[in-house]
């Protein structure tokens, strides 16, 4: 008998306690789906069960005549409606993946242009100086190691080969950084990853002196849409990782220098770095903010060209005075393929056979190594390829070339090349 008094006063002591919750929650509706839509949990209240069944079943009648067949799945996912055959609408998954970005960019609605580089100081001068942590006992090292996996690849936006030995790769990643290979990229432990001393992740264009293979410019940051990358969305226009701007070494890749200091302006972007071949001090850089140049291998930068989402850089090999530029890409303005015949000094747009700059896509450019005269472009929507078109005289006239397929496809904003076969132009 005192067992089972012991037994009604625990019930009850629990009923009083989640009383007050299910009282909460049966008001209390989810927020609003995409489209405004609400998805009632309402739970019964006690006392009220039978009105609530009639509540349930007149809701599941409405649910049939309308067609919907709307059922909450017990494994969490949420309603989605079957006309639509999507197991995800579009606003749902960008809700979710954009919840690492909102995390990241906290109060602010995105990363302050400086809040990388900020956030890097910080790092450098309380963790990464051992000196540092001991003068401030507050600040632990970290008692987590690496174990891996270490052999997981992922997105890759530039690449280099040596010109004096072939078997040496450079890759640039997407969020990794800087790696190199020592046999052509072949084996099990093809690659190591190259230490800048520098917080770079994306790193988006490389380029090898090709007087001297030691000599190497590397350009950071990965940034499609101006002005923004905020990883992490669905919409992947606006994919990317931050810049710091432009380093050289002239050891091979041992020790590098940072020549163009863009710590604290993570939005830009170097896409392109072209040397001339006939003076390897001079260097142009394609960059979000237009072209930059150098004179004296690095140590001062001028801009040349005042446009932004500079793509594509073509230094024509023999008359260095020459430029061409791929220039925009989705919402920039002034899009179109620039020429310079006096290294900068002033550019124009190509017409003469190219299409009208109404392009929301790349433009990239290149040339045949056997008569430097002959160029070819590829000009891109965001989603589909407008044309490919062919220069004979240094992209004085243009024709157009038949295709007879979409290219580009869904890459016109992103992942594009354009090589022509030495010996077969």
């Amino acid at each position: 008998m005192k067992n089972i008094l012991l037994l009604i006063w625990a019930i009850g002591l629990v009923g009083l306690i989640i009383y007050p919750q299910i009282r909460k929650y049966s008001t209390a509706p989810l927020p609003p789906k995409s489209g405004g839509e609400l998805i009632s949990h309402n739970l019964p209240h006690l006392g009220e069960r039978g009105g609530e069944k009639q509540k349930q079943s007149g809701e599941r009648e409405k649910q049939k005549q309308s067609g919907e067949r709307v059922k909450e799945k017990q494994s969490g996912e949420r309603v989605k409606e079957k006309q639509s055959g999507e197991r995800e609408g579009k606003e749902d998954a960008l809700e979710a993946l954009q919840f690492m970005s909102a995390g990241r960019s906290y109060p602010n609605a995105e990363i302050p242009a400086d809040g990388y580089g900020r956030a890097y100081d910080h790092y450098k001068n309380n963790f990464m100086n051992a000196t540092a942590r001991q003068g401030n006992p507050t600040i632990q090292t970290s008692p987590w190691t690496n174990i891996g996996p270490n052999n997981v690849g992922g997105r890759t936006i530039s690449i280099a080969i040596d010109p004096i030995d072939t078997g040496i790769v450079w890759l640039g990643s997407a969020s990794g950084g800087l790696w190199k290979s020592m046999s052509g990229g072949t084996g099990v432990n093809a690659w190591s990853y190259v230490n800048t001393g520098f917080p770079i992740t994306g790193v988006s264009s490389i380029a090898l002196d090709p007087t001297n293979h030691n000599t190497m410019y590397i350009g950071t940051g990965e940034t499609y849409a101006y002005g923004t990358n905020l990883n992490g969305l669905i919409d992947r226009t606006t994919r990317g990782t931050p810049g710091i701007g432009i380093l050289k070494s002239i050891d091979g890749g041992v020790t590098w220098t940072h020549v163009l200091n863009w710590t604290y302006n993570q939005n830009r972007c170097v896409w392109d770095i072209v040397i001339n071949p006939l003076n390897s001090n001079i260097v142009y850089a394609g960059t979000t903010e237009g072209i930059y140049k150098t004179t004296d291998g690095g140590i001062n930068w001028s801009s040349v060209l005042n446009q932004s989402m500079v793509m594509d850089l073509h230094i024509d090999p023999i008359d260095t005075n020459i430029v061409f530029a791929g220039v925009g890409n989705l919402g920039s303005p002034n899009k179109g393929l620039y020429k310079t015949t006096n290294s900068g000094g002033t550019w124009n747009i190509l017409a003469n056979g190219l299409p009208a700059n109404t392009q929301d896509g790349r433009i990239i450019i290149t040339a045949y190594k056997n008569d430097h005269h002959i160029l070819l472009a590829h000009v891109c929507n965001a989603f589909s390829t407008v044309g490919i078109y062919r220069s004979t005289y240094q992209g004085v006239t243009w024709t157009s070339q038949s295709v007879g397929a979409n290219i580009a496809s869904w890459q016109g904003w992103y992942s594009k090349g354009l090589f022509i076969q030495p010996g077969n132009s």
